[in-house]
Protein backbone atom coordinates (compact mmCIF):
# COMPACT_ATOMS: atom_id res chain seq x y z
CA UNK A 1 0.00 0.00 0.00
CA UNK A 2 1.58 3.35 -1.21
CA UNK A 3 2.32 6.11 1.44
CA UNK A 4 -0.73 7.87 -0.28
CA UNK A 5 -3.19 5.43 0.32
CA UNK A 6 -1.89 4.44 3.83
CA UNK A 7 -2.65 8.10 4.94
CA UNK A 8 -5.65 8.20 3.53
CA UNK A 9 -6.95 5.42 4.77
CA UNK A 10 -5.78 6.09 8.66
CA UNK A 11 -7.49 9.59 8.45
CA UNK A 12 -11.46 7.82 7.33
CA UNK A 13 -10.45 5.12 9.82
CA UNK A 14 -9.34 7.91 12.85
CA UNK A 15 -12.39 9.84 12.29
CA UNK A 16 -14.88 7.15 11.98
CA UNK A 17 -14.00 5.36 14.64
CA UNK A 18 -13.67 8.90 17.01
CA UNK A 19 -17.31 9.73 15.73
CA UNK A 20 -18.74 5.94 16.51
CA UNK A 21 -17.16 6.02 20.35
CA UNK A 22 -18.19 9.28 20.76
CA UNK A 23 -21.49 8.70 19.41
CA UNK A 24 -21.59 5.26 21.62
CA UNK A 25 -21.14 7.35 24.79
CA UNK A 26 -22.77 10.19 24.32
CA UNK A 27 -26.35 8.34 23.14
CA UNK A 28 -25.58 5.29 25.79
CA UNK A 29 -23.31 6.50 28.14
CA UNK A 30 -20.88 3.31 26.89
CA UNK A 31 -18.68 2.19 24.11
CA UNK A 32 -19.04 -1.10 23.42
CA UNK A 33 -16.25 -4.09 23.06
CA UNK A 34 -16.27 -4.81 19.74
CA UNK A 35 -15.61 -0.73 18.46
CA UNK A 36 -12.37 -0.29 21.50
CA UNK A 37 -11.26 -3.87 20.14
CA UNK A 38 -11.72 -2.60 16.07
CA UNK A 39 -9.68 0.75 17.29
CA UNK A 40 -7.19 -1.77 18.92
CA UNK A 41 -6.61 -4.02 15.88
CA UNK A 42 -6.99 -0.87 13.15
CA UNK A 43 -3.98 0.88 15.22
CA UNK A 44 -2.17 -2.37 14.71
CA UNK A 45 -2.18 -2.93 11.54
CA UNK A 46 -1.91 0.42 10.25
CA UNK A 47 1.75 0.68 12.62
CA UNK A 48 2.81 -2.66 11.51
CA UNK A 49 2.20 -1.37 7.64
CA UNK A 50 4.68 1.02 8.56
CA UNK A 51 7.24 -1.40 10.19
CA UNK A 52 8.62 -3.31 13.29
CA UNK A 53 8.84 -0.06 15.14
CA UNK A 54 6.17 1.54 14.40
CA UNK A 55 4.39 -1.58 15.79
CA UNK A 56 6.48 -2.03 18.65
CA UNK A 57 5.35 1.83 19.57
CA UNK A 58 1.70 1.15 18.63
CA UNK A 59 1.93 -2.16 20.99
CA UNK A 60 3.29 0.04 23.88
CA UNK A 61 1.00 3.15 23.35
CA UNK A 62 -1.78 0.40 23.84
CA UNK A 63 -0.53 -1.23 26.75
CA UNK A 64 0.14 2.63 28.08
CA UNK A 65 -2.96 3.51 27.22
CA UNK A 66 -4.38 0.89 29.00
CA UNK A 67 -2.62 1.02 32.00
CA UNK A 68 -2.68 4.80 32.72
CA UNK A 69 -6.77 4.53 32.81
CA UNK A 70 -6.73 1.51 35.19
CA UNK A 71 -5.79 4.39 38.42
CA UNK A 72 -8.79 6.17 37.29
CA UNK A 73 -11.30 3.14 36.49
CA UNK A 74 -9.69 1.46 39.95
CA UNK A 75 -11.41 5.01 41.57
CA UNK A 76 -14.51 4.79 39.90
CA UNK A 77 -13.60 8.19 37.99
CA UNK A 78 -14.12 6.50 34.54
CA UNK A 79 -15.90 3.38 32.61
CA UNK A 80 -14.17 0.24 31.36
CA UNK A 81 -14.85 1.63 27.97
CA UNK A 82 -13.30 4.51 28.35
CA UNK A 83 -10.18 2.63 29.43
CA UNK A 84 -10.43 0.73 26.62
CA UNK A 85 -10.83 3.70 24.76
CA UNK A 86 -7.83 5.18 25.70
CA UNK A 87 -5.96 1.85 25.29
CA UNK A 88 -7.56 1.85 21.25
CA UNK A 89 -6.58 5.27 20.88
CA UNK A 90 -2.83 4.64 22.23
CA UNK A 91 -2.39 1.81 19.63
CA UNK A 92 -3.58 4.06 17.17
CA UNK A 93 -1.03 6.56 18.08
CA UNK A 94 1.63 4.75 19.48
CA UNK A 95 3.37 5.71 22.74
CA UNK A 96 4.81 8.78 21.62
CA UNK A 97 1.82 10.11 21.62
CA UNK A 98 0.53 8.71 25.30
CA UNK A 99 1.57 12.11 27.29
CA UNK A 100 -0.16 14.88 24.52
CA UNK A 101 -3.44 12.48 24.58
CA UNK A 102 -3.53 12.46 27.87
CA UNK A 103 -3.11 16.14 28.52
CA UNK A 104 -5.95 17.07 25.93
CA UNK A 105 -8.03 14.53 27.16
CA UNK A 106 -7.96 15.89 31.15
CA UNK A 107 -8.54 19.41 29.53
CA UNK A 108 -11.58 18.36 27.12
CA UNK A 109 -13.03 16.13 30.09
CA UNK A 110 -13.24 19.17 32.06
CA UNK A 111 -15.01 20.93 29.45
CA UNK A 112 -17.16 17.73 28.83
CA UNK A 113 -18.31 17.96 32.17
CA UNK A 114 -19.50 21.38 32.11
CA UNK A 115 -21.10 20.83 29.45
CA UNK A 116 -22.99 17.92 30.46
CA UNK A 117 -23.86 19.87 33.44
CA UNK A 118 -24.79 22.67 31.79
CA UNK A 119 -27.47 20.47 29.84
CA UNK A 120 -28.50 18.22 32.58
CA UNK A 121 -32.01 18.47 33.71
CA UNK A 122 -32.43 18.92 37.74
CA UNK A 123 -29.13 19.63 38.19
CA UNK A 124 -29.40 19.40 41.93
CA UNK A 125 -30.97 16.28 41.89
CA UNK A 126 -28.13 14.72 39.83
CA UNK A 127 -25.50 16.44 41.91
CA UNK A 128 -26.94 15.48 45.59
CA UNK A 129 -28.66 12.42 44.96
CA UNK A 130 -27.17 10.39 42.16
CA UNK A 131 -24.18 9.49 40.64
CA UNK A 132 -23.67 12.01 37.21
CA UNK A 133 -22.72 10.08 34.46
CA UNK A 134 -19.94 12.01 32.35
CA UNK A 135 -19.19 10.82 28.46
CA UNK A 136 -15.36 11.14 29.15
CA UNK A 137 -15.07 8.74 25.65
CA UNK A 138 -16.42 12.35 24.14
CA UNK A 139 -12.87 13.96 26.22
CA UNK A 140 -10.81 10.98 25.14
CA UNK A 141 -12.34 10.89 21.42
CA UNK A 142 -11.62 14.84 20.81
CA UNK A 143 -8.57 14.81 22.46
CA UNK A 144 -7.08 12.02 19.31
CA UNK A 145 -8.40 14.63 16.57
CA UNK A 146 -7.00 17.69 18.46
CA UNK A 147 -3.61 15.87 19.14
CA UNK A 148 -3.22 14.65 15.19
CA UNK A 149 -4.61 17.98 13.36
CA UNK A 150 -4.36 20.61 15.44
CA UNK A 151 -1.22 19.54 17.65
CA UNK A 152 0.58 17.30 15.62
CA UNK A 153 4.19 18.27 17.05
CA UNK A 154 2.55 18.70 20.45
CA UNK A 155 3.66 22.34 21.17
CA UNK A 156 0.28 23.37 22.57
CA UNK A 157 0.23 20.56 25.19
CA UNK A 158 3.87 21.26 26.29
CA UNK A 159 5.22 17.34 25.75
Amino acid sequence: MGVLNHSIIFNLFLVLFTALSIGFDVAQRRIPNWLNFAGMAGGLLFSAGLGASQFYGSLLGLAAGLGLQLIPFSFGWVGAGDVKLFGAIGAIFGLSWIPRLFVYSALLGGIVALISLAFTEELQYRLFKRKLMIPYGVAIGLAGLVAFYLDPQGKWAGV
